[in-house]
């Protein structure tokens, strides 16, 4: 797609922080243009599996929802848990 990979520094693990200052950044270089950001979020099988995932995709969603000429973006990612199970096909 010709789309440059950027790596961000991010100490201590922070992600919500980083993410945040590159967008503000891009949004003020690009002046009334629209950035998008895409945001890949687990969809679980369990309800036991929601406090284990998507918690940085949340705060960071939530931080992005209020900022101007953002849109977010969600992409779900289906989980193995998630998954109908498959019939069990008889032959006969």
């Amino acid at each position: 797609m010709g789309l440059p990979l950027k790596i961000l520094h991010s100490p201590y693990r922070e992600v919500v922080g980083p993410i945040m200052a590159h967008v503000q950044e891009l949004a003020a270089d690009s002046g009334t243009d629209v950035l998008s950001v895409v945001i890949p979020e687990f969809v679980v099988g369990h309800w036991w599996e929601q406090p284990l995932h998507n918690q940085n995709a949340l705060r960071l969603k939530a931080r992005l929802l209020f900022t101007p000429g953002v849109a977010v973006i969600d992409v779900p990612y289906l989980l193995e848990s998630a998954k109908p199970a498959q019939p069990v096909r008889q032959e006969g």
